[in-house]
């Protein structure tokens, strides 16, 4: 015989070759969990887990860094021209 787990309205468990005792056991053990089956329920699908909500940090991230790095050399700046300056082009 077919059976059928159903834990909290989900259907968590199927499976073929059971026998009536086994099935008399097993809600003895887990009352009301287990019935017998034509084999046409299917298993519920599982639920997506709950993530946990990310924390914002008080620091700029790499990509803010990044930005503001390229803001800053693209302006004009003595000090970076000087440096660019002794640079010799490739």
């Amino acid at each position: 015989m077919r059976f059928i787990r159903r834990v909290g309205g989900r259907v968590v468990e199927s499976g073929a070759g059971a026998t009536s005792e086994w099935l008399a056991a097993m809600n003895a053990e887990h009352p009301g969990e287990y019935f017998e089956d034509d084999g046409t329920t299917p298993l519920s699908p599982i639920p997506a887990p709950v993530l946990p909500a990310p924390v914002l940090s008080p620091y700029p991230s790499l990509e803010e860094l990044t930005d503001a790095l390229l803001d800053a050399i693209r302006t004009p700046n003595p000090k970076l021209d000087a440096i660019r300056a002794r640079i010799p082009a490739k």
